[in-house]
C-alpha cells in the first residue's frame, strides 16, 4: 500500500510541475486518486533517487511540497457563477494563499451585494479573493501582484477561467498600485488586502490607504493578518467595524468614517 501511495505522490508531483519522466518503476502511468491512500496514514514521504523529497499530508487532495520547499494546492471558487471551479495555487515565503475555510468565512460576514461592486485586490497572490468577488458578480477587479511566480499564477487562474476582460493585473509594488489605481480617481467598493505575515504589511497600507481615500462611500476593506499582528482601530477616517479570528488568521474589516453632520 504504501509503494502504491508514494508511486501515485510522486506521479502527482511530476503532473503539477510538468516534469513528467518516463519511468515506469513507479507507476507513472497510474491515474492519482485519493481513494488509494490509506485514511489512517497521517503522513507520507517517498525520497526519489535524485534526493528530492515529497511530503503529502493525507486527505488534502491536489497538495505537495517542490524541491524548493514551497507548498502547492489547489483552492476551489466557493459561491457564484464560477462555483467549484479549480484555482491553480502554491505558498511560498511571500505568498500565503487564503484557505478556502477562511475564505467562506469572510465572504459570510461581508454583507455585500456584489452586482455591479469594483475591487482591488492588493498582495493578490493567486487572485482567490478577488475572482471569488467577480463569480459572486463584482464587475471589475484590479489585481495587484508583485511576486514574479504568483504572478504567472494569476495569470493562469484568470486565463482558465475566461476572466481576462473582469480584470486588470499590476505587477508593481503595493505601494506602487496604490499609487497607479489612484490616478484614475476612482473609488472602490471592496478593497482586499491580505500581505504576507509578519512584516507590518497590513498596518502600513491601511495608513496608505487611509492618506489616499481609496474607498467608495459605503465601502469596506477587508485586512486578513495574523492574530498576532495588532492593528490600530483607526486610520485617519478608516475606522475597525469588526473583527473575526480563525486559528492563526485574523479578519479586520474597516469602513470609511462619515463626516459628522
Amino acid at each position: 500500500m504504501h509503494s502504491e501511495a508514494a508511486a501515485l505522490l510522486r506521479l502527482m508531483y511530476d503532473m503539477s510541475t510538468g516534469a513528467r519522466k518516463k519511468d515506469d518503476s513507479i507507476g507513472r502511468t497510474i491515474a492519482w486518486s485519493t481513494k488509494l491512500i490509506n485514511e489512517n496514514m497521517s503522513f507520507v514521504r517517498y525520497a526519489t533517487a535524485d534526493k528530492m523529497l515529497i511530503d503529502i499530508r493525507s486527505r488534502i487532495p491536489y497538495h505537495y511540497h517542490d524541491v524548493n520547499g514551497n507548498c502547492a494546492h489547489h483552492l476551489r471558487i466557493i459561491s457564484g457563477t464560477l462555483k467549484g471551479r479549480k484555482l491553480a495555487s502554491f505558498k511560498s515565503k511571500c505568498v500565503r494563499p487564503t484557505s478556502d475555510r477562511v475564505r467562506e468565512a469572510l465572504f459570510n460576514v461581508l454583507t455585500v451585494v456584489w452586482e455591479g461592486k469594483t475591487v482591488l485586490d492588493l498582495f493578490a497572490g493567486t487572485g482567490a479573493l478577488g475572482i471569488e468577488a467577480l463569480s459572486r458578480g463584482a464587475s471589475h477587479v484590479i489585481f495587484v501582484e508583485h511576486d514574479a511566480h504568483a504572478h504567472r499564477v494569476l495569470e493562469k487562474n484568470i486565463a482558465l477561467l475566461h476572466l481576462t476582460g473582469s480584470c486588470t493585473l499590476v505587477k508593481l509594488s503595493v505601494a506602487e498600485g496604490i499609487g497607479l489605481v489612484k490616478r484614475t480617481q476612482q473609488h472602490w467598493d471592496v478593497i482586499f488586502l491580505d500581505p504576507p505575515y509578519d512584516m507590518q504589511l497590513a498596518d502600513r497600507t491601511l495608513a496608505l490607504l487611509a492618506e489616499r481615500d481609496m474607498i467608495s462611500k459605503g465601502g469596506v476593506i477587508v485586512v486578513e493578518h495574523h492574530v498576532r499582528e495588532r492593528l490600530s482601530d483607526a486610520y485617519g477616517k478608516l475606522i475597525m467595524s469588526d473583527q473575526r479570528m480563525y486559528g492563526k488568521t485574523g479578519i479586520s474589516f474597516f469602513v470609511s468614517r462619515e463626516p459628522a453632520l
